[in-house]
């Protein structure tokens, strides 16, 4: 992916929400976007709670190739219920959104 590739997705993804909770683009994506040059094949969009996970799935849902639990990639111990991300101060500062 390239940089035009990132904020052209992210700007038909925020379209196509109803509403746009508060988010965070992480890994390479955000990379990118902070003038990194380096491979990106995803998009992660990290979200606070649960429900704004599916305002983005159900967003993304008419796509070919919509959002999708992969368990083989999360943490042990996590499901698609379980898995939340809390910022802290720890969080680090390569995640760019709103």
């Amino acid at each position: 992916m390239r940089l035009t590739d990132v904020t052209s997705t992210m700007e038909t993804i925020l379209t196509a929400l109803p509403t746009v909770p508060p988010y965070r683009v992480g890994g390479t994506s955000a990379a990118l976007l902070k003038g990194v040059q380096l491979p990106a094949g995803d998009i992660d969009v990290l979200v606070a709670r649960r429900a704004d996970v599916d305002t983005f799935a159900a967003a993304l849902s008419p796509f070919p190739y919509p959002a999708a639990w992969l368990p083989e990639t999360a943490p042990t111990g996590t499901s698609p219920s379980s898995a939340t991300w809390r910022p802290t101060a720890a969080t680090p500062p390569s995640c760019a959104g709103r």
